[in-house]
């Protein structure tokens, strides 16, 4: 059906929603009055107001003098103490054990070189020299003490006291002597105590060719008798020579 003229043409009926009105009405909460923004800051007597700039920067304070000393107290104690230093009497006691077992040592090595050497005869050493002569025996002394190097006899006499011990018959024999040569050396006590002529020790030695000083030493645990005393020499059994000597 046609429409008439100079009518604006109409939807149908439900085909477009209707035109908005706008939103729903002001909220006005009952007995509330209507909102009207926040009231001006009003800030408390003597104070500046509200938004005001902060005070202006006064800088850092000026850098003093250091502390004095002690002005925080003493620093702690340090929790390791060292050990006192040895006392002088500790030094010393040490120093005196210490030259003792040097001494002690000693003694044990000249013990051992004895015991190697043979008991029979004390000590042996060799001094060395050339030539030859007659003979096995060039020296028989009699001492009170016996050096080691160079082999020799030390303080001579004929006249010992009776706490002299041990007795020392140093033989030097001539160089060259042959070995297996049979040196013996026979304390006898001339007069003394007692006795007469009674036989003390027998020491020997067999040369080996090498060693011309012997010392045939004789101790005793006592004092020796005051008297008369000699040591005869015998080369393989043969008797050399006599040496005399006293006890005063």
């Amino acid at each position: 059906m046609e429409q008439p003229p100079n009518q604006p043409e109409q939807p149908n009926a439900g085909s477009f929603p209707p035109p908005y009105q706008g939103g729903p009405p002001p909220y006005n909460p009952p007995n509330q009055p209507p909102y009207n923004g926040q009231p001006p800051y009003n800030p408390p007597p003597g104070q500046p107001p509200y938004g005001s700039p902060p005070p202006p920067y006064q800088g850092q304070p000026a850098y003093g003098p250091p502390p004095a000393p002690g002005q925080y107290g003493p620093p702690p104690a340090y929790p390791y103490q060292p050990a006192p230093p040895p006392s002088r009497s500790n030094r010393v006691a040490k120093g005196c054990l210490f030259a003792v077992a040097i001494l002690v040592g000693l003694f044990v090595i000249l013990g051992i070189i004895r015991a190697l050497l043979g008991p029979s005869t004390g000590s042996v050493f060799s001094a060395v020299s050339k030539g030859t002569a007659t003979g096995p025996i060039k020296t028989v002394e009699m001492s009170r003490s016996f050096q080691d190097f160079p082999a020799k006899a030390i303080d001579t006499t004929t006249v010992f006291k009776p706490t002299d011990s041990p007795l020392h018959c140093v033989v030097t024999l001539n160089s060259g002597t042959a070995k297996d040569v049979k040196i013996k050396a026979s304390w006898y006590v001339v007069s003394a105590a007692g006795l007469d002529n009674e036989s003390i020790k027998d020491l020997e030695f067999v040369t080996d060719g090498k060693k011309n000083v012997l010392d045939f030493y004789l101790t005793y645990n006592k004092d020796w008798p005051v008297g008369t005393y000699r040591v005869d020499i015998f080369v393989d059994d043969a008797l050399n020579r006599t040496v005399n000597f006293s006890v005063q």
